[in-house]
Protein backbone atom coordinates (compact mmCIF):
# COMPACT_ATOMS: atom_id res chain seq x y z
CA UNK A 1 0.00 0.00 0.00
CA UNK A 2 2.56 2.61 0.83
CA UNK A 3 4.43 1.49 -2.41
CA UNK A 4 1.12 2.42 -4.05
CA UNK A 5 1.13 6.14 -2.27
CA UNK A 6 4.66 6.79 -2.87
CA UNK A 7 4.24 6.18 -6.92
CA UNK A 8 1.08 8.69 -6.46
CA UNK A 9 3.23 11.30 -4.44
CA UNK A 10 6.31 11.22 -6.37
CA UNK A 11 4.60 12.28 -9.75
CA UNK A 12 4.36 15.70 -8.45
CA UNK A 13 7.06 16.01 -5.83
CA UNK A 14 10.33 14.14 -7.41
CA UNK A 15 11.29 16.69 -9.86
CA UNK A 16 11.49 19.49 -6.91
CA UNK A 17 13.83 16.64 -4.49
CA UNK A 18 17.49 18.05 -5.76
CA UNK A 19 18.97 16.85 -2.18
CA UNK A 20 18.62 13.36 -0.24
CA UNK A 21 16.35 13.64 2.82
CA UNK A 22 18.20 13.43 6.06
CA UNK A 23 19.17 9.83 7.37
CA UNK A 24 16.23 8.21 9.61
CA UNK A 25 17.34 5.74 12.04
CA UNK A 26 16.64 2.54 9.92
CA UNK A 27 15.65 4.25 6.96
CA UNK A 28 17.26 4.89 3.08
CA UNK A 29 16.94 8.62 1.54
CA UNK A 30 15.21 8.67 -1.84
CA UNK A 31 17.29 10.41 -4.23
CA UNK A 32 16.69 12.49 -6.98
CA UNK A 33 17.36 9.65 -9.41
CA UNK A 34 15.45 6.78 -7.81
CA UNK A 35 12.65 9.39 -7.75
CA UNK A 36 13.12 10.33 -11.21
CA UNK A 37 13.05 6.77 -12.15
CA UNK A 38 9.38 6.19 -10.55
CA UNK A 39 8.24 8.94 -12.10
CA UNK A 40 9.07 7.75 -15.40
CA UNK A 41 7.20 4.33 -14.83
CA UNK A 42 4.29 5.84 -12.43
CA UNK A 43 1.15 5.25 -13.73
CA UNK A 44 -0.06 8.50 -12.58
CA UNK A 45 2.46 10.84 -14.34
CA UNK A 46 -0.13 13.08 -14.99
CA UNK A 47 -1.31 13.66 -11.72
CA UNK A 48 -2.03 17.49 -10.54
CA UNK A 49 -1.73 19.23 -7.07
CA UNK A 50 -3.71 21.78 -6.81
CA UNK A 51 -2.95 24.41 -3.77
CA UNK A 52 -5.13 25.68 -1.46
CA UNK A 53 -3.83 28.82 0.31
CA UNK A 54 -4.18 30.28 3.80
CA UNK A 55 -7.44 32.19 4.45
CA UNK A 56 -9.42 30.98 1.58
CA UNK A 57 -12.68 30.28 2.16
CA UNK A 58 -14.93 27.46 2.20
CA UNK A 59 -16.59 27.85 -1.42
CA UNK A 60 -13.15 28.30 -3.12
CA UNK A 61 -11.78 25.22 -1.21
CA UNK A 62 -14.85 23.21 -2.57
CA UNK A 63 -14.39 24.58 -6.14
CA UNK A 64 -10.24 23.20 -5.92
CA UNK A 65 -11.74 19.68 -4.74
CA UNK A 66 -14.41 19.46 -7.32
CA UNK A 67 -11.66 20.13 -10.25
CA UNK A 68 -9.24 17.67 -8.83
CA UNK A 69 -8.97 14.06 -10.72
CA UNK A 70 -8.46 10.17 -8.71
CA UNK A 71 -4.33 10.49 -8.01
CA UNK A 72 -4.13 14.34 -7.78
CA UNK A 73 -3.31 16.17 -4.98
CA UNK A 74 -5.49 18.81 -2.79
CA UNK A 75 -2.54 20.49 -0.78
CA UNK A 76 -3.32 22.72 2.17
CA UNK A 77 -0.91 25.30 3.29
CA UNK A 78 -0.08 26.02 6.92
CA UNK A 79 -2.44 28.04 8.10
CA UNK A 80 -6.45 28.15 9.51
CA UNK A 81 -9.57 27.63 7.23
CA UNK A 82 -12.78 28.42 8.51
CA UNK A 83 -15.84 26.58 6.75
CA UNK A 84 -19.72 27.02 6.94
CA UNK A 85 -20.58 24.24 5.61
CA UNK A 86 -19.31 20.79 4.71
CA UNK A 87 -16.73 20.10 1.94
CA UNK A 88 -17.61 17.14 -0.28
CA UNK A 89 -14.52 15.06 -1.06
CA UNK A 90 -13.96 13.19 -4.44
CA UNK A 91 -12.56 9.66 -4.25
CA UNK A 92 -8.30 8.87 -5.17
CA UNK A 93 -7.89 12.21 -4.25
CA UNK A 94 -4.74 13.16 -1.41
CA UNK A 95 -6.12 15.52 1.02
CA UNK A 96 -2.27 16.72 2.78
CA UNK A 97 -1.46 19.68 5.15
CA UNK A 98 2.43 20.37 5.86
CA UNK A 99 4.08 16.95 6.90
CA UNK A 100 3.43 17.92 10.39
CA UNK A 101 2.82 16.36 13.73
CA UNK A 102 0.87 18.59 15.55
CA UNK A 103 -0.40 19.53 11.90
CA UNK A 104 -0.04 23.05 10.97
CA UNK A 105 -3.57 23.25 8.54
CA UNK A 106 -6.49 23.45 10.40
CA UNK A 107 -9.82 22.86 8.67
CA UNK A 108 -12.39 24.73 11.59
CA UNK A 109 -15.96 25.80 11.99
CA UNK A 110 -18.29 27.29 14.30
CA UNK A 111 -21.43 26.40 12.98
CA UNK A 112 -23.65 23.78 14.85
CA UNK A 113 -24.71 20.17 13.89
CA UNK A 114 -22.21 19.50 10.62
CA UNK A 115 -18.90 17.65 9.61
CA UNK A 116 -16.48 19.34 8.46
CA UNK A 117 -16.18 16.83 5.25
CA UNK A 118 -17.94 13.93 4.27
CA UNK A 119 -17.98 11.68 0.98
CA UNK A 120 -21.13 10.22 -0.62
CA UNK A 121 -22.62 7.84 -3.34
CA UNK A 122 -19.46 5.37 -2.62
CA UNK A 123 -15.72 4.90 -4.31
CA UNK A 124 -14.63 1.73 -6.09
CA UNK A 125 -11.72 3.32 -7.78
CA UNK A 126 -8.44 1.62 -6.91
CA UNK A 127 -6.62 4.77 -6.29
CA UNK A 128 -6.32 5.22 -2.77
CA UNK A 129 -8.26 8.65 -0.99
CA UNK A 130 -5.67 9.80 1.53
CA UNK A 131 -6.36 12.10 4.64
CA UNK A 132 -3.31 13.27 6.55
CA UNK A 133 -1.55 16.00 8.00
CA UNK A 134 -4.98 18.39 8.69
CA UNK A 135 -6.08 19.14 12.33
CA UNK A 136 -10.09 19.23 12.19
CA UNK A 137 -11.65 21.55 15.05
CA UNK A 138 -15.18 21.82 16.01
CA UNK A 139 -16.85 19.04 14.37
CA UNK A 140 -16.71 15.39 13.11
CA UNK A 141 -13.59 15.47 10.60
CA UNK A 142 -15.71 13.18 8.10
CA UNK A 143 -19.19 11.76 7.49
CA UNK A 144 -19.57 8.55 4.42
CA UNK A 145 -22.78 8.02 4.00
CA UNK A 146 -24.12 3.93 3.56
CA UNK A 147 -22.87 3.51 -0.11
CA UNK A 148 -19.69 1.33 -0.83
CA UNK A 149 -16.25 3.02 0.22
CA UNK A 150 -12.56 1.11 -0.18
CA UNK A 151 -9.25 2.67 -0.29
CA UNK A 152 -9.55 5.18 2.33
CA UNK A 153 -6.44 5.93 4.51
CA UNK A 154 -6.75 9.12 7.38
CA UNK A 155 -3.39 9.25 9.10
CA UNK A 156 -1.19 11.62 11.49
CA UNK A 157 -4.19 14.37 11.63
CA UNK A 158 -5.65 15.89 14.72
CA UNK A 159 -9.41 15.92 16.05
CA UNK A 160 -10.11 18.77 18.55
CA UNK A 161 -12.67 20.47 20.18
CA UNK A 162 -15.94 17.95 19.27
CA UNK A 163 -18.94 19.99 20.37
CA UNK A 164 -20.76 17.21 21.66
CA UNK A 165 -24.66 17.72 22.52
CA UNK A 166 -25.66 18.35 19.05
CA UNK A 167 -29.15 16.97 17.70
CA UNK A 168 -27.03 15.37 14.51
CA UNK A 169 -25.81 12.69 16.67
CA UNK A 170 -22.38 10.52 15.92
CA UNK A 171 -22.86 11.46 12.32
CA UNK A 172 -21.36 14.92 12.64
CA UNK A 173 -19.63 14.37 16.05
CA UNK A 174 -16.72 11.66 15.10
CA UNK A 175 -15.51 10.20 12.56
CA UNK A 176 -18.61 8.14 11.34
CA UNK A 177 -18.75 4.96 9.03
CA UNK A 178 -22.28 5.30 8.14
CA UNK A 179 -24.08 1.57 7.32
CA UNK A 180 -27.11 -0.23 6.24
CA UNK A 181 -26.65 -3.29 6.66
CA UNK A 182 -26.63 -3.87 2.83
CA UNK A 183 -23.09 -1.83 2.10
CA UNK A 184 -19.38 -2.75 2.55
CA UNK A 185 -16.30 -0.59 2.81
CA UNK A 186 -13.09 -2.17 2.84
CA UNK A 187 -9.66 -1.63 2.88
CA UNK A 188 -9.92 1.26 5.85
CA UNK A 189 -6.80 2.11 7.60
CA UNK A 190 -7.07 4.65 10.24
CA UNK A 191 -3.64 5.40 12.10
CA UNK A 192 -1.38 7.95 13.54
CA UNK A 193 -3.92 10.66 14.42
CA UNK A 194 -5.35 12.01 17.67
CA UNK A 195 -8.67 12.21 18.36
CA UNK A 196 -10.45 14.52 20.92
CA UNK A 197 -8.60 17.11 23.90
CA UNK A 198 -9.38 18.98 26.27
CA UNK A 199 -12.14 20.91 24.76
CA UNK A 200 -13.69 18.03 23.25
CA UNK A 201 -17.31 16.35 24.53
CA UNK A 202 -17.15 18.77 27.57
CA UNK A 203 -21.00 18.89 27.57
CA UNK A 204 -21.63 15.14 27.42
CA UNK A 205 -19.28 13.52 29.82
CA UNK A 206 -21.28 13.53 32.51
CA UNK A 207 -24.13 11.69 30.27
CA UNK A 208 -25.40 7.93 29.06
CA UNK A 209 -24.55 9.31 25.36
CA UNK A 210 -21.89 7.67 22.98
CA UNK A 211 -22.30 10.13 20.05
CA UNK A 212 -19.35 12.68 20.76
CA UNK A 213 -16.75 10.39 19.94
CA UNK A 214 -13.23 9.19 18.02
CA UNK A 215 -14.46 6.61 15.18
CA UNK A 216 -18.38 5.23 14.72
CA UNK A 217 -19.15 2.59 12.76
CA UNK A 218 -22.72 1.81 11.95
CA UNK A 219 -24.15 -1.74 11.04
CA UNK A 220 -22.20 -1.91 8.09
CA UNK A 221 -23.02 -5.39 6.08
CA UNK A 222 -19.63 -6.36 4.77
CA UNK A 223 -16.45 -4.47 6.49
CA UNK A 224 -13.23 -6.08 5.92
CA UNK A 225 -9.58 -4.69 6.34
CA UNK A 226 -10.31 -2.14 8.89
CA UNK A 227 -7.35 -1.18 10.77
CA UNK A 228 -7.05 1.27 13.65
CA UNK A 229 -3.58 1.40 14.73
CA UNK A 230 -1.34 3.64 16.84
CA UNK A 231 -4.04 6.29 17.42
CA UNK A 232 -4.54 8.46 20.67
CA UNK A 233 -7.92 8.95 22.46
CA UNK A 234 -8.73 11.32 24.39
CA UNK A 235 -11.28 13.41 26.16
CA UNK A 236 -14.47 11.76 24.73
CA UNK A 237 -17.83 10.02 25.39
CA UNK A 238 -16.74 7.07 23.54
CA UNK A 239 -13.12 6.04 21.69
CA UNK A 240 -14.08 3.56 18.84
CA UNK A 241 -17.41 1.86 18.72
CA UNK A 242 -18.43 -0.87 15.37
CA UNK A 243 -22.24 -0.84 16.21
CA UNK A 244 -24.54 -3.54 15.69
CA UNK A 245 -28.60 -3.73 15.85
CA UNK A 246 -31.20 -6.26 15.20
CA UNK A 247 -30.17 -8.92 17.60
CA UNK A 248 -33.16 -11.66 16.48
CA UNK A 249 -32.17 -14.84 14.95
CA UNK A 250 -32.41 -15.31 11.65
CA UNK A 251 -32.32 -11.44 10.93
CA UNK A 252 -28.81 -10.11 9.08
CA UNK A 253 -25.84 -8.99 11.03
CA UNK A 254 -23.10 -6.64 10.52
CA UNK A 255 -19.80 -8.36 9.81
CA UNK A 256 -15.66 -8.10 9.77
CA UNK A 257 -13.76 -9.15 7.72
CA UNK A 258 -10.40 -8.36 9.75
CA UNK A 259 -10.84 -6.02 12.13
CA UNK A 260 -7.68 -4.65 13.79
CA UNK A 261 -7.59 -2.41 16.77
CA UNK A 262 -3.98 -2.07 18.09
CA UNK A 263 -1.69 -0.35 19.72
CA UNK A 264 -3.91 2.47 20.61
CA UNK A 265 -4.06 4.29 23.87
CA UNK A 266 -7.50 5.53 25.30
CA UNK A 267 -7.63 7.99 28.16
CA UNK A 268 -9.98 9.85 29.59
CA UNK A 269 -13.06 8.17 27.73
CA UNK A 270 -16.15 8.43 29.88
CA UNK A 271 -18.28 5.77 28.46
CA UNK A 272 -17.01 2.66 26.14
CA UNK A 273 -13.08 2.97 25.42
CA UNK A 274 -13.72 0.02 23.15
CA UNK A 275 -17.18 -1.09 21.70
CA UNK A 276 -16.64 -3.86 19.59
CA UNK A 277 -20.61 -5.63 18.16
CA UNK A 278 -19.92 -7.18 14.78
CA UNK A 279 -19.95 -10.29 14.19
CA UNK A 280 -17.37 -12.26 11.68
CA UNK A 281 -16.45 -13.60 8.62
CA UNK A 282 -12.93 -14.76 7.46
CA UNK A 283 -10.43 -13.29 9.70
CA UNK A 284 -10.64 -12.63 13.28
CA UNK A 285 -11.04 -9.70 14.74
CA UNK A 286 -8.46 -8.38 17.36
CA UNK A 287 -8.76 -5.56 20.02
CA UNK A 288 -4.81 -6.08 21.15
CA UNK A 289 -1.76 -4.29 22.62
CA UNK A 290 -4.07 -1.20 22.94
CA UNK A 291 -3.30 0.79 27.10
CA UNK A 292 -6.50 2.00 28.79
CA UNK A 293 -5.84 4.85 31.43
CA UNK A 294 -8.32 6.31 33.64
CA UNK A 295 -11.90 6.84 33.01
CA UNK A 296 -13.37 10.29 32.96
CA UNK A 297 -16.54 10.55 35.71
CA UNK A 298 -16.84 6.83 35.44
CA UNK A 299 -20.35 5.24 35.81
CA UNK A 300 -22.35 2.21 35.25
CA UNK A 301 -22.27 1.98 31.80
CA UNK A 302 -18.27 2.49 31.87
CA UNK A 303 -17.11 -1.10 30.41
CA UNK A 304 -13.56 0.07 29.24
CA UNK A 305 -13.46 -2.90 26.27
CA UNK A 306 -16.59 -3.68 25.93
CA UNK A 307 -16.25 -6.93 23.09
CA UNK A 308 -19.47 -8.54 23.24
CA UNK A 309 -18.99 -9.74 19.61
CA UNK A 310 -17.87 -12.44 17.00
CA UNK A 311 -20.50 -15.40 18.10
CA UNK A 312 -22.25 -15.54 14.73
CA UNK A 313 -21.84 -14.84 11.14
CA UNK A 314 -24.02 -13.59 8.52
CA UNK A 315 -27.07 -14.18 10.20
CA UNK A 316 -27.88 -13.79 14.07
CA UNK A 317 -28.34 -17.56 15.70
CA UNK A 318 -25.62 -19.17 13.04
CA UNK A 319 -22.10 -19.75 14.35
CA UNK A 320 -19.03 -18.09 12.28
CA UNK A 321 -17.08 -20.91 10.83
CA UNK A 322 -14.18 -18.51 12.29
CA UNK A 323 -12.70 -19.82 15.22
CA UNK A 324 -11.05 -18.30 17.08
CA UNK A 325 -13.14 -14.93 16.26
CA UNK A 326 -11.80 -13.11 18.21
CA UNK A 327 -8.55 -12.10 20.13
CA UNK A 328 -8.58 -10.05 23.10
CA UNK A 329 -4.60 -9.95 24.12
CA UNK A 330 -1.57 -8.02 25.29
CA UNK A 331 -3.90 -5.06 26.56
CA UNK A 332 -3.11 -2.86 29.74
CA UNK A 333 -6.02 -1.09 31.38
CA UNK A 334 -5.29 1.53 34.97
CA UNK A 335 -7.80 2.91 36.74
CA UNK A 336 -5.81 4.54 39.79
CA UNK A 337 -9.36 6.73 40.79
CA UNK A 338 -10.10 4.61 44.34
CA UNK A 339 -12.96 2.12 44.28
CA UNK A 340 -15.89 4.80 44.47
CA UNK A 341 -14.96 5.88 40.65
CA UNK A 342 -14.16 2.16 39.83
CA UNK A 343 -15.34 1.10 36.18
CA UNK A 344 -17.75 -1.62 36.37
CA UNK A 345 -16.15 -4.13 33.63
CA UNK A 346 -12.61 -4.13 32.40
CA UNK A 347 -13.11 -6.85 30.03
CA UNK A 348 -16.85 -8.25 28.57
CA UNK A 349 -16.35 -11.01 26.40
CA UNK A 350 -18.34 -13.01 24.05
CA UNK A 351 -18.17 -14.92 20.68
CA UNK A 352 -16.92 -18.44 19.19
CA UNK A 353 -13.54 -19.74 20.48
CA UNK A 354 -12.63 -16.23 22.06
CA UNK A 355 -9.49 -16.00 23.64
CA UNK A 356 -9.27 -13.31 26.26
CA UNK A 357 -5.70 -13.70 27.13
CA UNK A 358 -2.02 -11.83 28.77
CA UNK A 359 -4.21 -8.94 29.00
CA UNK A 360 -3.09 -6.83 32.53
CA UNK A 361 -6.14 -5.03 34.30
CA UNK A 362 -5.00 -2.90 37.83
CA UNK A 363 -6.76 -1.07 40.55
CA UNK A 364 -10.50 0.34 40.85
CA UNK A 365 -12.85 -2.04 38.56
CA UNK A 366 -15.58 -4.00 39.61
CA UNK A 367 -14.87 -7.25 37.45
CA UNK A 368 -11.97 -7.87 35.44
CA UNK A 369 -13.48 -9.88 32.84
CA UNK A 370 -16.90 -10.85 32.54
CA UNK A 371 -18.42 -13.76 29.71
CA UNK A 372 -21.23 -13.86 27.96
CA UNK A 373 -22.33 -15.92 25.51
CA UNK A 374 -19.85 -18.11 23.81
CA UNK A 375 -18.85 -21.51 21.59
CA UNK A 376 -16.09 -23.78 20.70
CA UNK A 377 -13.68 -23.44 23.65
CA UNK A 378 -13.21 -19.94 24.53
CA UNK A 379 -10.65 -19.27 27.07
CA UNK A 380 -9.70 -16.54 29.63
CA UNK A 381 -6.17 -17.70 30.81
CA UNK A 382 -2.78 -16.28 31.79
CA UNK A 383 -4.21 -12.22 32.62
CA UNK A 384 -3.24 -10.44 35.35
CA UNK A 385 -5.95 -8.70 37.34
CA UNK A 386 -5.12 -6.84 40.71
CA UNK A 387 -7.61 -4.37 42.80
CA UNK A 388 -9.02 -4.18 45.69
CA UNK A 389 -12.56 -3.44 44.44
CA UNK A 390 -12.65 -6.99 42.54
CA UNK A 391 -11.01 -8.71 45.80
CA UNK A 392 -14.03 -7.75 48.20
CA UNK A 393 -16.68 -9.48 46.69
CA UNK A 394 -18.82 -6.09 47.33
CA UNK A 395 -21.52 -4.32 45.65
CA UNK A 396 -19.93 -2.39 42.69
CA UNK A 397 -20.16 1.59 43.60
CA UNK A 398 -21.06 2.74 40.78
CA UNK A 399 -23.29 -0.10 39.41
CA UNK A 400 -25.16 -1.45 42.54
CA UNK A 401 -26.80 -4.15 40.76
CA UNK A 402 -23.65 -6.06 39.97
CA UNK A 403 -20.83 -7.92 42.65
CA UNK A 404 -17.23 -7.26 42.31
CA UNK A 405 -15.52 -9.95 40.96
CA UNK A 406 -12.25 -10.84 39.12
CA UNK A 407 -13.56 -13.24 36.60
CA UNK A 408 -17.70 -14.10 36.41
CA UNK A 409 -20.45 -14.29 34.23
CA UNK A 410 -22.37 -11.71 33.02
CA UNK A 411 -26.07 -12.57 32.58
CA UNK A 412 -27.26 -14.93 29.98
CA UNK A 413 -23.91 -16.54 30.48
CA UNK A 414 -24.34 -20.34 29.96
CA UNK A 415 -21.53 -21.74 28.11
CA UNK A 416 -18.30 -21.43 30.48
CA UNK A 417 -14.73 -20.35 28.96
CA UNK A 418 -11.92 -22.52 30.20
CA UNK A 419 -10.07 -20.24 32.47
CA UNK A 420 -6.68 -21.27 33.84
CA UNK A 421 -3.18 -19.50 34.66
CA UNK A 422 -4.67 -16.28 35.59
CA UNK A 423 -3.04 -14.22 38.74
CA UNK A 424 -5.35 -11.92 40.78
CA UNK A 425 -5.07 -9.76 43.85
CA UNK A 426 -5.87 -7.17 45.94
CA UNK A 427 -2.70 -4.98 45.04
CA UNK A 428 -1.62 -4.05 41.90
CA UNK A 429 1.94 -4.49 41.08
CA UNK A 430 4.08 -3.21 38.39
CA UNK A 431 6.35 -4.94 36.03
CA UNK A 432 9.27 -4.88 34.55
CA UNK A 433 9.50 -4.65 30.94
CA UNK A 434 12.53 -6.69 29.16
CA UNK A 435 15.85 -5.50 28.43
CA UNK A 436 17.16 -5.03 24.98
CA UNK A 437 20.07 -5.87 23.59
CA UNK A 438 23.03 -4.44 21.72
CA UNK A 439 24.90 -6.08 18.83
CA UNK A 440 27.97 -5.27 18.45
CA UNK A 441 29.12 -5.99 21.91
CA UNK A 442 31.53 -2.99 23.76
CA UNK A 443 34.72 -3.85 22.11
CA UNK A 444 37.21 -1.00 19.41
CA UNK A 445 34.98 -0.68 16.08
CA UNK A 446 36.02 0.92 12.81
CA UNK A 447 33.44 3.87 12.13
CA UNK A 448 30.67 5.16 11.34
CA UNK A 449 29.49 1.80 12.75
CA UNK A 450 25.97 0.36 12.81
CA UNK A 451 24.52 -0.43 15.87
CA UNK A 452 21.42 -2.36 16.25
CA UNK A 453 18.57 -2.59 19.16
CA UNK A 454 16.25 -5.27 19.49
CA UNK A 455 14.22 -6.14 22.00
CA UNK A 456 11.14 -8.92 22.00
CA UNK A 457 9.56 -8.50 25.69
CA UNK A 458 8.41 -11.20 27.45
CA UNK A 459 7.39 -14.51 25.18
CA UNK A 460 5.11 -16.60 27.57
CA UNK A 461 3.78 -15.41 31.26
CA UNK A 462 0.97 -14.21 32.83
CA UNK A 463 1.29 -10.06 31.54
CA UNK A 464 1.07 -8.50 28.49
CA UNK A 465 3.59 -10.29 25.55
CA UNK A 466 5.54 -8.75 23.06
CA UNK A 467 5.36 -5.00 22.23
CA UNK A 468 8.33 -3.67 23.71
CA UNK A 469 10.35 -0.42 22.35
CA UNK A 470 13.94 0.62 23.55
CA UNK A 471 14.71 3.87 24.60
CA UNK A 472 18.38 4.91 23.88
CA UNK A 473 20.73 7.42 24.59
CA UNK A 474 24.44 8.08 22.82
CA UNK A 475 26.17 10.32 25.39
CA UNK A 476 26.78 8.12 28.40
CA UNK A 477 23.34 9.37 29.87
CA UNK A 478 21.14 6.94 31.32
CA UNK A 479 18.13 6.90 29.47
CA UNK A 480 14.75 7.39 30.81
CA UNK A 481 11.50 6.93 28.32
CA UNK A 482 9.91 10.17 26.87
CA UNK A 483 12.66 12.39 28.37
CA UNK A 484 16.03 14.21 28.08
CA UNK A 485 18.23 13.31 25.47
CA UNK A 486 16.59 9.31 25.04
CA UNK A 487 15.59 8.31 21.64
CA UNK A 488 13.03 5.43 20.87
CA UNK A 489 13.69 2.52 18.47
CA UNK A 490 11.31 0.07 17.69
CA UNK A 491 12.77 -3.80 18.06
CA UNK A 492 15.49 -4.24 15.16
CA UNK A 493 16.35 -0.84 14.12
CA UNK A 494 19.48 0.52 13.84
CA UNK A 495 21.39 4.00 14.06
CA UNK A 496 24.97 4.79 13.23
CA UNK A 497 27.70 5.97 15.45
CA UNK A 498 30.12 8.22 13.47
CA UNK A 499 32.95 8.08 16.43
CA UNK A 500 33.45 6.74 19.97
CA UNK A 501 30.68 6.49 21.85
CA UNK A 502 28.95 4.79 25.16
CA UNK A 503 25.70 3.64 24.18
CA UNK A 504 22.52 2.79 26.84
CA UNK A 505 19.45 1.41 26.29
CA UNK A 506 15.91 0.38 28.39
CA UNK A 507 13.00 -1.60 27.22
CA UNK A 508 9.56 -0.25 27.82
CA UNK A 509 6.94 -1.95 27.41
CA UNK A 510 4.42 -0.17 24.51
CA UNK A 511 4.97 2.38 20.61
CA UNK A 512 5.18 6.11 21.59
CA UNK A 513 1.80 7.08 21.43
CA UNK A 514 1.23 4.93 24.19
CA UNK A 515 2.38 5.68 28.06
CA UNK A 516 6.36 5.79 28.79
CA UNK A 517 5.67 5.95 32.61
CA UNK A 518 2.54 4.79 34.91
CA UNK A 519 1.58 5.97 38.24
CA UNK A 520 3.83 4.29 41.01
CA UNK A 521 2.72 0.57 41.48
CA UNK A 522 0.94 0.03 38.24
CA UNK A 523 1.72 -1.20 34.42
CA UNK A 524 5.44 -1.55 33.98
CA UNK A 525 8.05 0.11 34.31
CA UNK A 526 11.59 0.48 32.21
CA UNK A 527 13.61 -2.38 32.10
CA UNK A 528 17.72 -2.36 33.67
CA UNK A 529 19.67 -0.76 31.68
CA UNK A 530 22.43 -2.39 29.25
CA UNK A 531 25.25 -0.47 27.79
CA UNK A 532 28.22 -0.79 25.28
CA UNK A 533 31.11 1.25 24.83
CA UNK A 534 32.71 1.40 21.59
CA UNK A 535 36.41 2.77 21.66
CA UNK A 536 38.50 3.53 18.44
CA UNK A 537 41.85 1.41 17.44
CA UNK A 538 42.83 -1.41 15.32
CA UNK A 539 40.20 -3.59 14.70
CA UNK A 540 41.54 -7.50 14.88
CA UNK A 541 40.73 -9.22 11.67
CA UNK A 542 40.11 -13.44 11.75
CA UNK A 543 43.17 -15.12 10.43
CA UNK A 544 43.01 -16.30 7.38
CA UNK A 545 43.91 -20.20 7.44
CA UNK A 546 47.52 -21.28 5.30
Amino acid sequence: MRQGRLLEKLTTKAIACSTPAPDQPGSRPVTRGLALFLLAISPLAGATTHRVHAGQDGATIQRIISGASPGDIVSFDAGSYTIASTLALKCGVTYTGPAATPATAEITTSTANMSLTSMGGGCSSRTTTVIEYLQFNGAGPLYLDPSNYSNIIFEHNQVTSLPGGESCGGTCLSLFFDGNNRNSDSNITIQYNTFGDTNSCTAVLTIDDGACSGILVNQIAFLSNFLVRYNTFYHLQEGIHLSNVNYVVGNSSATCNNCDIEFNYFNAIHRIATEFQFNVLGKPAIISNNVYGNPINPYYNTLTASIPCCQYGRKFGTLTPVVPANYIANNIEINTLGSANSSPYGVEMAGTGTRTSNNLIQGSFCNGVVWSFGAANWTIQDNTIQGSQMASGGTCPTSNSIPSHFITAESGGTYSPIISGNVTGSSPSAIPSVAPTISPASGVQSYPLKVTLTDAGYAYGPQPLGNTGIWYTRDGSTPVPGKGTAQYLASGGFFSLPAPATVKAVGMWGTPNQPTSYPAGYGFVPSPVVSAQYASGVVSQPRRPR
